[in-house]
């Protein structure tokens, strides 16, 4: 024997490996003196092993390809039985140490992991430190069934090129060994699927043409009151009729073949687009007990999720944009999805909002988001942004924040022109005026001292009353006021207590002051 058939021999031996070897433990087997570098370039050349280059070691290792497939098998399978489809980074790295030679991995290898992602057996979940296993998630929804079972089923699907005939030959199989008045009902409330060859021949057989033909001209789904004067009877008895065809044993094989020819094919993905195969995979899910559900507003639906739990997800009034949504979602329901699912699922929910939040909702999405009183001009540029498809112009924006939808919604006018803030911050509509308020102050504080009121004072007594006073707009409404007189820089007093101090005429704060106690005085002496 030449060097490549020994080589070849000993590949064949280490094909059988179930974890990871090195290069050493090959070239160690080999009688004869070799290269390691021939031993090394057959095995990265050869399509039964996968190179782990993030070793352990120094060097590559080297592991079957079959090796971690059954693995992987076998993990989904049990993570279903399970029922915990979602397991940490550390939990991942310490199921695989079956894998490895001797230690743990410091990180899951880039390249098996890579490997259960192109089949669907794992993925990404949004959170950096978890992974997903779609079709453990789905299995853990199907009735008990043989491992052995699930397993061949699942690699006879690896080698599938037409995933859509094959299921849906494999569903018409399982319909057609139901009792014709099952499958016709069963039909019926699904709508009629394309191609059902054996399905057709039962029916054509076993049922009047009086019932068949309108189902098979029209094609959609009737509902239980349709079906029950076509056949006779009444509603009751369709829907048990439906229900003792859905839990038959004779579906559960030939629809968990098509489940998991549907998982992988799709590598994982559990969101899909309403189109021809819909109807086969609606009913596949209804028939093993897999929540499937429509989104609003879109030609999607989810596998393993139930309306109930995306009733929520459909309206996330805390949420506003793609990512606040998918953290929104992550936060509430954590569902078993891939990252790619989700973020297709925000952006559908995202799209669809406009359509469906009132003016005001969407107002206070957008103030919560902005964190901080704004002023309507600011409030609009970030509409407008969020909300493309629903721009409205500076004006329509600050009316509607004036209106009384947004007022119950809790955004409130916080005093100071075109200023915005949400109730909830502790912020409320001022009773009265800028002006008013002052005005007030100021003579509150003069009967309280007989002494000109500082700017300072003023601020702070302001407080009181007001969470948010630009100072600007506080200089001109001391300027403005008719009810109010400066004396000096900083000081004010009521009207009515007029002091003619020229503004820098240079007097001292004593002068002025003196000036105005005779003022005060003299006032008296005329009562």
């Amino acid at each position: 024997m030449n060097e490549v058939e020994i080589i070849k021999n000993e590949l064949s031996f280490f094909s059988d490996c179930p974890r990871v070897f090195a290069l050493e433990e090959v070239v160690d087997r080999i009688d004869i003196p070799i290269n390691p570098e021939v031993v090394c370039n057959h095995l990265l050349s050869d399509r039964r092993f996968l190179c782990v280059r993030e070793s352990l070691g120094s060097g590559n290792l080297f592991i079957p390809k079959r090796a971690v497939l059954s693995w992987y098998i076998y993990l989904n399978i049990h993570l279903g039985k399970l029922k915990h489809p979602r397991i940490s980074k550390r939990e991942f790295l310490f199921l695989m140490r079956s894998l490895s030679i001797s230690k743990y991995w410091e990180s899951p290898p880039k390249e098996i992991v890579d490997f259960g992602e192109h089949f669907g057996f794992v993925g990404s979940a949004e959170s950096s430190h978890e992974y997903v296993f779609p079709l453990a998630y789905l299995l853990s929804f199907v009735p008990s069934y043989p491992c052995g079972a699930i397993a061949e089923i699942i690699r006879e699907s690896l080698e599938i090129l037409n995933v859509d005939e094959l299921t849906t030959q494999t569903v018409d199989y399982g319909i057609s060994q139901l009792k014709p008045l099952e499958a016709y009902v069963l039909l019926c409330r699904t709508g009629w699927l394309k191609n059902l060859t054996l399905t057709l021949q039962l029916l054509q057989n076993k049922i009047p043409r009086k019932w068949l033909k309108p189902m098979l001209s029209t094609g959609g789904r009737l509902t239980l009151q349709q079906i029950a004067y076509k056949i006779g009877g009444t509603r009751e008895r369709i829907r048990q009729i439906e229900k003792r065809a859905c839990c038959r044993k004779v579906l559960v094989r030939p629809f968990m073949k098509a489940l998991i020819y549907e998982v992988v094919s799709k590598k994982g993905r559990l969101v899909y687009e309403i189109d021809s195969q819909y109807p086969v995979r609606a009913l596949i899910a209804k028939c093993l007990e897999i929540p499937c559900v429509k989104i609003m507003d879109s030609r999607l639906f989810i596998m393993g999720l139930s309306s109930k739990e995306l009733k929520a997800v459909s309206y996330p009034k805390q949420a506003h944009d793609t990512r606040s949504i998918v953290e929104w979602i992550e936060s509430t329901i954590r569902p078993v999805l891939l990252r790619e699912d989700i973020k297709r699922l925000s952006e559908t929910i995202s799209s669809s909002r406009p359509k469906r939040l009132p003016i005001d909702e969407k107002l206070r999405a957008i103030l919560k988001s902005i964190g901080r009183p704004a002023h309507y001009s600011e409030i609009a540029e970030v509409y407008n942004e969020v909300f493309q498809e629903d721009a409205r112009s500076e004006t329509s924006i600050n009316s509607n924040l004036h209106s009384n939808k947004s007022k119950n919604s809790g955004i409130v006018w916080i005093g100071d022109k075109g200023m915005f803030a949400l109730k909830e911050w502790g912020y409320k509509r001022p009773r009265h005026s800028l002006k008013e308020t002052v005005r007030r102050i100021v003579e509150k504080k003069y009967k309280e001292t007989h002494k000109p009121v500082s700017f300072e004072i003023i601020v702070a007594e302001l407080g009181k009353y007001r969470k948010f006073v630009r100072k600007s707009s506080l200089n001109m409404t001391i300027k403005s006021n008719l009810g109010l007189e400066r004396i000096s820089n900083g000081l004010v007093v009521p009207r009515k207590f007029r002091v003619y101090a020229k503004r820098g005429s240079g007097d001292s704060l004593d002068k002025i002051l003196q000036r105005f106690e005779r003022q005060r005085n003299l006032n008296k002496y005329h009562r």
